[in-house]
This record gives structure tokens, sequence and C-alpha cells, in this order.
């Protein structure tokens, strides 16, 4: 096998295995939410419970939003891509590209509660709760190790 190969092989397998450790870790943050929302919305009405995912099951779930978040931003990434050069001004073409994964994300949102709807057995206005906790989480997660990394740049100066 020629070097090419051997590096491209080593950035799929190491792809993969991130992407798994992240999925691994965002399963326990949707059990962490679920948990957030039963916390907090179910003390005066136990009948509101969402029953908390075990492991397993929360990963499979994270994996299906996951595989659907990434089929949506891949369409829209490429209907941005073949549009025509005279639909987009000349240097907007990465402002169209932001806007798309904006809107992409967004759907995103919209359909991973769909999802945690349909498999965590709730409600979807329970499961937009879910998943504005399960985005809260992340963002607090991002928070922390953006200001970690800013830290060690400062530090290691």
């Amino acid at each position: 096998m020629d070097r090419n190969g051997s590096y491209i092989a080593g950035f799929v397998c190491g792809s993969l295995f991130v992407t798994f450790i992240a999925l691994m870790v965002a399963a326990v943050f949707l059990r962490g939410a679920v948990g957030i929302y039963n916390m907090l919305f179910t003390r005066a009405d136990p009948s509101r419970r969402i029953p908390d995912p075990n492991f397993g099951r929360a990963l499979l779930i994270v994996f299906i939003c996951f595989l659907i978040y990434v089929s949506i931003h891949l369409a829209l990434s490429l209907a941005i891509s073949e549009t025509p050069r005279f639909l987009i001004k000349p240097g907007h073409r990465r402002t169209a590209e932001m806007a798309a994964n904006a809107l992409a994300s967004i759907i995103g949102y919209f359909v991973m509660s769909a999802v945690f709807a349909a498999m965590l057995p709730a409600r979807y206005l329970r499961a937009l709760l879910v998943a504005v906790f399960f985005a809260v989480i992340l963002f607090a997660l991002v928070m922390v190790v953006g200001s970690a990394i800013v830290v060690f740049q400062i530090v290691l100066r």
C-alpha cells in the first residue's frame, strides 16, 4: 500500500472512532436531558414522566438523529453547490452556504424532536423540551471545552 492510502485509511478509522465516542457522549447527554425534564416537570403530575432510556436505546436514538442530520446537511449543501451561478450573486456563495447550514440546523432540531417523540414514548411538545435540554447540555460542553482550549493557548504562549 502506498503512503497516501495509509494516511487515508488512518483518517477514516480515526474519524469513525471519534464519531462513535461523540455518539456515546451524546447518548449520555440524552439520558441527562430526559432526567432534567423528569426532575423539573413531573413532580406535580407523574403521568407526564418520560421513561428514562437505557444506554443502548439512547445510543440508537442519537445515531438515528445523527444520520438524519447528516442527510439534511448533505442535501442542502448539494443544493447550494449545484445552484446555477446566475441565481447567487458573485461573492455571496459563502453566505448562501451559511444560510443553508442554519436552515439545516433548524430543520434538524425539529426532526430530532420528532425522533425523540417517537422513540422515547413522549408527546411532541415534551420531546421539544427534552431537545432543548439536550441542546443546552451540548452548548455547555462546547463552552467548557472551548474555554479550556483558550486558557491552554494563553498559558502555553
